[in-house]
């Protein structure tokens, strides 16, 4: 259980970035994924980071310091659709920046569960690996599916990304059941 969790600051530039001190966790969705909602249901705090209803809206890095060992970072989400190219080429810019100047320890790689691996998925994983190996997959939304859908959404996420440690780096969460909220931190604390 996380026993302490608070807000850093937003960044920007690449230039305004900490040298980090202590270990990175990077947090990458699609908007609208419920990066915002994990963040709170992870830190047991209800408004650590700011929900919204309007898909898109974190526009930069936002740094949290998780039981004073290591930071989260929340990016920007990607896939939606109202950023114009020109948006979206300046922030894949901008991460490709961050992960040439920051070293992370794990990306956590969260993706629906009823909707399953994206096409924008695929690719921001695939850019992502470019820089780090360690991913672990957090399906959220698991209260929206039944089992069936689950494991059909686990076959398909296996399928699709086919990493050998897939089966113990995939996680089904809700964030109104704290379903495997546990097992999420322990996996964490396994890469830190």
């Amino acid at each position: 259980m996380i026993k302490s969790a608070k807000y850093i600051k937003s960044y920007y530039q690449i230039e305004d970035l900490p040298t980090p001190d202590k270990p990175v966790v990077f947090l990458l969705g699609r908007s609208n994924v419920g990066k915002s909602s994990f963040i709170n249901y992870i830190s047991n705090q209800h408004h650590l980071a700011r929900t919204s209803s309007v898909p898109g809206k974190t526009i930069a890095l936002n740094y949290y310091l998780l039981d004073n060992n290591y930071y989260l970072v929340d990016a920007p989400g990607y896939g939606y659709a109202k950023h114009s190219k020109l948006t979206l080429q300046k922030w894949d810019n901008f991460l490709t920046k961050y992960f040439n100047r920051i070293t992370v320890n794990l990306v956590l790689h969260l993706m629906d569960s009823k909707v399953g691996p994206t096409d924008k998925d695929i690719i921001a994983n695939n850019f992502i690996k470019e820089f780090v190996q360690n991913v672990v997959f957090i399906m959220t939304k698991a209260d929206k599916i039944n089992q069936s859908e689950m494991s059909a959404t686990f076959k398909r996420t296996k399928d699709v990304f086919s990493d050998a440690i897939l089966n113990e780096n995939l996680f089904f969460i809700s964030t109104k059941s704290n379903k495997n909220k546990d097992k999420v931190i322990k996996k964490i604390y396994e890469y830190l």
